[in-house]
């Protein structure tokens, strides 16, 4: 995570959201999951950015 690389979780969580597009199933608390994953990492990593951004 420090080397700002995707971490694990990230890998498994974007490869349900995947399938399950691939699918054509409905997943509202999956991808929920994975934005609050992304948005945690930017707000661990940058910050001040984040906070920025959120203004």
């Amino acid at each position: 995570m420090e080397a700002g690389r995707p971490t694990e979780g990230e890998h498994t969580i974007g490869d349900m959201v995947e399938r399950a597009a691939r699918a054509g199933v409905i997943a509202p608390i999956l991808n929920a999951v994975a934005m609050l994953d992304r948005r945690t990492q930017e707000v661990a990593f940058w910050p001040q950015q984040s906070v920025d951004e959120a203004r």
